[in-house]
């Protein structure tokens, strides 16, 4: 696990997101309990390496993935993707306390 307010470090991506943890978690039961609306624009903030962030985009208008870690951010990115899933952007966040009126993000992709 990272401390607060650091990255987690990208060597860890493969524990975040690999076949074991999708099938004993699948992103997708958790993103079904969400009750997201085909209109509602999600932030997935603390993407990691996109565990989530695709199921999210099947399902809402679009999706703007965040985390602290540029590393993290390009292994989400890099992601295989459809072209209807509406990915906006990938954002770095640079703060260590999200406060949605002061933290710096930084568009990464889009």
């Amino acid at each position: 696990m990272s401390q607060k307010g650091h990255p987690y470090s990208a060597s860890g991506a493969f524990f975040l997101d690999n076949p074991i943890r999708r099938w004993i978690q699948p992103p997708s039961e958790l993103i079904e309990k969400l009750a997201i609306n085909p209109n509602d624009v999600i932030m997935d903030f603390g993407c990691g390496p996109g565990f989530y962030t695709i199921e999210l985009a099947k399902k809402a208008k679009m999706v703007v993935a965040v985390d602290l870690s540029l590393a993290m951010l390009k292994k989400a990115q890099n992601k295989p993707r459809r072209p209807e899933l509406r990915i906006y952007s990938f954002c770095r966040v640079k703060a260590k306390n999200f406060n949605s009126t002061t933290a710096q993000l930084t568009r990464f992709f889009s």
